[in-house]
């Protein structure tokens, strides 16, 4: 199976997000805007951790993430491969990866997810300096704090094999080898090999280029939750 046919991919990417940016996607395309650095998140997330540090050490969600958030905040790529850096769009060609992501991280960012998390429970227990000098700072973030959005999952169609990088910043060539490789070889299993065979977006996607499904989640496993999708028409 070729997937490159005239410098484009025959075979369609995902991306999972929130709702919360669907009017942005739709309206400049996907990666045509970056929420990490317009919403400042990097910067609260910093703070948050910092006060986390001093008045969350008993919090049990703080506990569980505090290794995770504090490579989120120090923008890490392990030596293992784990990566830790926000700001780029990422896509897999899995849509099962995709689904996931969007599930797990209610607010379409992991680094947005863990900052609102901890800072809910700072804003609860009333830390000093929260209301104040952080909600002036950061007021668009304590905006979210009371809403919940859905999941969201986006198609990509004929994507130029020129916009991708790898998960890690580098030529994408490797992946997609390897993705023309599993469905070659492998073709039952190639969804749930491609798995980790994601790439970031250098170059916007159009808008005409997306497509929009709803993720109504009936049931939750971090391995294998119930869903079903609604288109969702522009």
């Amino acid at each position: 199976m070729n997937i490159i046919e005239n410098g484009l991919l025959s075979i369609p990417l995902y991306h999972g997000t929130s709702s919360l940016f669907l009017d942005s996607i739709i309206d400049h395309g996907l990666a045509g805007r970056n929420p990490i650095a317009d919403w400042k998140i990097l910067e609260i997330a910093k703070e948050v951790l910092n006060l986390s540090e001093i008045h969350l050490s008993d919090f049990e969600t703080f506990v569980i993430r505090e290794v995770s958030f504090r490579k989120m905040v120090d923008q890490k790529i392990t030596k293992g491969g784990m990566n830790f850096q926000h700001g780029d769009t990422y896509i897999s060609p899995s849509e099962r990866t995709a689904i996931q992501y969007a599930i797990d991280k209610q607010y379409g960012s992991e680094l947005l997810t863990y900052t609102i998390d901890l800072l809910r429970e700072l804003e609860r227990r009333d830390v000093p300096g929260v209301r104040t000098t952080l909600y002036k700072k950061y007021h668009h973030i304590f905006s979210l704090l009371d809403i919940s959005p859905a999941p969201i999952l986006v198609k990509l169609t004929k994507v130029p094999v020129t916009n991708l990088l790898s998960e890690f910043g580098e030529d994408a060539s490797d992946n997609l080898e390897m993705i023309e490789t599993n469905f070659r070889d492998h073709p039952k299993f190639a969804n749930e090999l491609n798995q980790q065979n994601n790439f970031r977006l250098k170059i916007p996607i159009i808008t005409d280029q997306l497509q929009f499904w709803l993720i109504n989640v009936k049931s939750y496993s971090q391995w294998k939750p119930e869903y079903t999708l609604y288109k969702i028409n522009r």
